[in-house]
């Protein structure tokens, strides 16, 4: 398919089947390991970030469901960095 500039783009239902078919599939050990690894990389810098976005915002930063949601996070980041070590 084209869209208005010419350009060609993917059907979006392609993107659907080709989930649904690996969702079927069982995911090897080596996969398994590759996304633990993953995440036990990224989880810690994406709570990071999120807690410093939620503290830098200075009409949310006292809100106390916002701290509360911070606080979250925090000992989120904390259990992920006690399980990695």
């Amino acid at each position: 398919m084209n869209d208005i500039h010419g350009s060609s783009y993917a059907d979006p239902d392609d993107g659907i089947n080709l989930a649904a078919s690996e969702s079927e599939s069982e995911a090897t050990p080596l996969v398994l390991l590759q996304v633990t690894s993953c995440l036990g990389r990224e989880m810690p810098i994406r709570f990071a970030h999120r807690i410093r976005d939620l503290a830098d915002v200075p009409l949310l930063r006292d809100v106390a469901s916002v701290a509360t949601v911070r606080d979250l996070y925090t000992k989120s980041l904390l259990k992920v960095l006690s399980v990695a070590q």
